[in-house]
């Protein structure tokens, strides 16, 4: 008699679907290159989350959503066709709003409260920003075109999506730079 781990009934999250879309791109693989697809994401989001990847590998195994195959040095673990109804559910249903509205910027997020600094700090912090964002502008494309050269075409899209992101950051900062410096580290008025 075979036992089947129940379902999990519940929604995933970003981190698990995307666990479960790197297992069904990458076929059969290793905990360790799961782990490793997070940590080379050009996401932060995604790269900050390799510890999380046993626990998360767990669940979806006892959820049945992967499973293992084989032992010891060729363990693997792959995604069952519960988990292919699961992920390909998640692409073809409606994007909430808050999926659309989510956005991560923690540059963006200091400068509203960039009053809190003296401009120069605020000068300072617009370099540093700028040059932080052209270095992973370079990631990114080299991240595009990995993918590309790897036969890729849809991890090269989102690539590029992730280079169109990133210059949108960089138009922004320098388009505002002068404006962010120069003005005046008042408190705004308390909101009602």
């Amino acid at each position: 008699m075979i036992h089947r781990a129940p379902s999990l009934a519940r929604s995933l999250s970003p981190i698990e679907l995307t666990a479960l879309g790197i297992v069904w791109k990458r076929g059969p693989c290793t905990v360790y290159a799961l782990m490793r697809e997070f940590g080379e994401s050009t996401s932060s989001y995604y790269s900050s989350r390799t510890g999380t990847i046993y626990p998360l590998v767990d669940r979806l195994c006892k959820g049945g959503l992967l499973e293992w195959t084989g032992a010891g040095k060729e363990r693997r673990i792959r995604i069952t066709a519960q988990g292919n109804r699961r992920l390909t559910n998640w692409l073809k249903d409606p994007i909430p709003v808050a999926d659309i509205a989510h956005t991560a910027d923690l540059v963006r997020l200091r400068a509203f409260y960039l009053a809190t600094i003296s401009p120069v700090e605020r000068e300072q912090f617009v370099q540093s920003a700028l040059a932080q964002l052209q270095e992973h502008l370079q990631v990114c494309r080299r991240s595009a075109q990995r993918d590309s050269e790897l036969g890729d075409p849809f991890s090269a899209l989102a690539s590029e999506g992730a280079i169109y992101e990133t210059e949108a950051r960089i138009r922004w900062l320098e388009a505002t730079r002068d404006r962010l410096i120069a003005l005046p580290g008042i408190k705004p008025k308390r909101r009602k």
